[in-house]
């Protein structure tokens, strides 16, 4: 698998959601076990939730006459 120099280290780890995904894509593709699809699409479904709900777009700051896309904020720390 390839997260397993992670654990090899001498500190505490938590895995982000990348490496969840890339473990459960390995279990689904090597190991033919169909719940790791679902955890995958449970995944995917949180973070869609999560970026909709914490990012939300930006009301109107637009001064009249100006023209342009309003700029929106994003904060994410991907992996």
């Amino acid at each position: 698998m390839a997260v397993k120099p992670y654990f090899n280290l001498n500190c505490l780890h938590a895995l982000c959601n990348a490496h969840h995904w890339q473990e459960l894509t390995y279990i689904e593709e090597q190991d033919q076990q169909a719940w790791a699809k679902l955890m995958r699409e449970l995944l995917l479904d949180i973070e869609q939730a999560i970026r909709y709900l914490e990012c939300p777009p930006p009301g109107p700051q637009r001064k009249p006459g100006q023209r342009g896309r309003v700029k929106r904020e994003i904060y994410w720390n991907d992996c």
